[in-house]
């Protein structure tokens, strides 16, 4: 099924996240540029994933997702945007589809690179937002907004700040994506403790990677030591809780 591409505004109230590769320098300054390269071609290319799971080759757009569409046949667009270290993701609009597609692209992302060993985290916020492609302009409170938070985070994955939470339930749309295991609400382990905030559930997606998730965070462990641990540990307990809740 195909339909003509989304109207893509300069700017308008978007939904967007933010993702930081964690320990990038010491990545880079432990290895060489060969391998550093590799790395980033890995993350290029998940990132590729994410354009081409709406865009084919005609320039329309294939509705593929059926939990999307299940709900509202609209077309909304996610668009990458990568520089060095940080990733953002951007949605064309504000609909439910772009809601559930960032959060839905969000888990899937974040766990194609832990499934390679890469610590990533992230944030997703709401708000007015510019993204005019033609010249490369990325700006708005959103991104702020979901930087300070994931800056916050420490564990791997991805937490909702109050903006986008705040939208979501005012449109009765949070306790939806919150039914189909989206996502859910969990004792976040910030900078100052453990704070309720809404996590993606990037856990399932996981699990359709080739690789165990045991012996992923197993090889994580290798990577790190002293402080840089927590963020495993926390990420254990978090993986922990989806487990058992699945279970229940």
């Amino acid at each position: 099924m195909k339909r003509t591409r989304p109207v893509w505004k300069s700017t308008c109230e978007r939904f967007v996240a933010f993702f930081d590769i964690m320990g990038f320098k010491d990545f880079v300054y432990r290895n060489s540029h060969e391998n550093v390269l590799r790395r980033m071609n890995y993350i290029s290319s998940k990132i590729n994933e994410i354009k081409n799971e709406i865009i084919d080759s005609s320039g329309s757009v294939s509705i593929s997702d059926s939990k999307i569409h299940e709900y509202d046949d609209s077309l909304s667009e996610i668009f990458p945007i990568m520089f060095s270290d940080s990733i953002l993701f951007v949605s064309n609009d504000n609909s439910f589809n772009s809601a559930l597609k960032i959060v839905s692209h969000s888990a899937s992302f974040i766990a194609k690179l832990l499934a390679f060993g890469i610590p990533v985290k992230g944030a997703l916020a709401y708000g007015e937002f510019s993204a005019i492609k033609s010249k490369s302009i990325y700006f708005g409170q959103p991104v702020i907004d979901a930087f300070e938070l994931q800056e916050d985070l420490q564990m791997y994955g991805v937490v909702l700040h109050h903006t986008i939470e705040d939208e979501l339930a005012s449109k009765k749309w949070l306790y939806i994506i919150e039914a189909e295991d989206l996502l859910f609400r969990y004792k976040t382990p910030m900078k100052s403790g453990k704070i309720s905030h809404y996590s993606l559930n990037w856990i399932e997606p996981f699990n359709q990677e080739p690789n165990n998730l045991d012996n992923t965070m197993e090889y994580m462990y290798y990577q790190a030591s002293g402080y840089p641990r927590k963020y495993i540990d926390n990420t254990v307990e978090f993986i922990d809780k989806v487990e058992e809740n699945y279970k229940s």
